[in-house]
């Protein structure tokens, strides 16, 4: 199965865009439009999960992230490499580079949905800087199948004190 039904249309209308701005506009300028697009992407994917009202992933849910995330990554490097087809130097591995790293980092966000609470705390406790105190705050929130969702509001702050420990 591939990415969902919105992800698909989202990749078609950004390539739309990028051929109707490339008609119009010379190429150094739709590079530096479509230059952060990965990183802007990957940060609202992040941040979103936060502002959800029920979280909630089963093991299905979690692989259809993959997927959409998989998905757009493709369609931005695709975007990326036709703008960067005729440049010359290093534009072209850095953007390259930079828009991976964004998309590696997404991935890595949502399979700590993947985690059980103890594997979960083990990642933050040595991976504290990789995210903010509050997505990994959603993280936890956040039920599946390997992590209930925690009910004990003494068991949730003694787990936030501990990544804010370790973040601080």
């Amino acid at each position: 199965a591939g990415p969902e039904g919105f992800v698909k249309n989202f990749n078609q209308d950004l390539s739309r865009l990028e051929r109707n701005v490339s008609a119009y506009l010379p190429q150094k300028k739709v590079q530096y439009l479509f230059g952060g697009l990965g990183k802007l992407i990957t940060t609202i994917m992040i941040n979103t999960l936060p502002k959800l009202r029920l979280r909630k992933f089963n093991t299905k849910g979690t692989m259809k992230m993959r997927r959409n995330i998989f998905a757009l990554q493709q369609n931005i490097t695709n975007i990326i490499n036709v703008l960067t087809a005729t440049s010359m130097g290093d534009g072209k591995i850095s953007s390259k580079l930079n828009n991976e790293a964004h998309f590696n980092a997404v991935r890595s966000y949502f399979d700590l949905l993947n985690l059980s609470e103890k594997a979960f705390l083990a990642f933050v406790y040595d991976n504290a800087d990789l995210f903010e105190l509050r997505q990994y705050e959603a993280i936890l929130g956040t039920e599946t199948p390997k992590k209930p969702k925690l009910k004990s509001a003494t068991n949730l702050k003694n787990l936030k004190t501990m990544i804010s420990e370790r973040l601080s």
